[in-house]
């Protein structure tokens, strides 16, 4: 009587689920859709320079049931660069396609953070599951502080599942330059009022003012301008308290002193603009 090997009689009697979970890796310049199909990319490598932001893509293809993700510090001849922020890629519907290079179905969207940069609460990236035969992806962000030797840098983010884990080994290069904090090229990114108020459990006044100027702080730490800083209150004082950090280069961005290169009053008709 033929005897299975070890290895392949352990596959055999895993769960159908355990079996089937495949962890690879992509670059930040695709979207990886439900459909997309397991590679045989177990690692991922970037490179970046001091000041600045790069993002790797971790993608789980299932099944897999309660994924978890956790990142080591990236070690090298500067000592080390902090673990990368992990974000679950949350998806949404697009049942109409919004252009001729587009299409329906379900698209990554959102980035639902294993833990709020500003306040530092665990928020719901994780757990997460995936059905059999999909993908869903994780976003790692690794940010190289200013003062950062130039070298090669190592680290990993671990992935785990019910039934199983995986391991994926991250380098990243560090260029021997630095970027600015505030972008040369200019940016001015409307933003309203909105269902903001509304979507965060807030009404108008100082709560909703903070919030605003806390949006403004992560927009700069991306090299962007939310042009339209005020809420509707005119008051220079009310204007300096809760955006002028964002004006002045002293909001409590990663990008120590980003500054907006755009903005906008929007609250008086009367509202003027300027570009500096």
């Amino acid at each position: 009587m033929r005897t299975l090997p070890p290895l392949l009689l352990v596959a055999l009697l895993l769960p159908a689920g355990v079996r089937a979970a495949s962890v690879w890796t992509a670059t930040s310049m695709e979207k990886i859709r439900p459909s997309a199909a397991a590679r045989n990319a177990p690692s991922a490598h970037v490179s970046a320079a001091r000041n600045e932001f790069e993002s790797i893509q971790i993608a789980v293809t299932g099944q897999a049931s309660n994924v978890s993700a956790t990142a080591t510090d990236l070690t090298g001849p500067g000592g080390a660069i902090p673990a990368p922020r992990l974000y679950r890629e949350a998806l949404i519907d697009c049942p109409n396609s919004s252009g001729l290079d587009g299409g329906t179905g379900s698209w990554p969207d959102g980035l639902v953070p294993d833990r709020d940069e500003f306040v530092g609460e665990k928020r719901n990236a994780f757990p997460f599951s995936v059905p059999a035969g999909e993908t869903r992806a994780i976003w790692a962000e690794i940010f190289v502080p200013s003062g950062t030797a130039a070298g090669d840098y190592a680290g990993s983010v671990r992935v785990t599942w019910d039934g199983g884990e995986a391991t994926v080994p991250v380098t990243l290069t560090v260029w021997p330059f630095t970027l600015p904090s505030t972008a040369s090229l200019k940016s001015a990114f409307g933003f309203s009022w909105g269902a903001i108020p509304a979507g965060h459990g807030l009404g108008t006044g100082d709560d909703f003012s903070a919030l605003r100027a806390r949006y403004g702080a992560l927009a700069l730490d991306h090299r962007v301008t939310l042009s339209h800083v005020d809420d509707g209150n005119t008051s220079t004082d009310h204007l300096a308290a809760f955006y002028g950090p964002a004006l002045d280069g002293t909001a409590p961005t990663r990008l120590t002193g980003a500054r907006m290169t755009a903005y906008q009053l929007m609250g008086d008709a009367s509202a003027w603009s300027s570009a500096f």
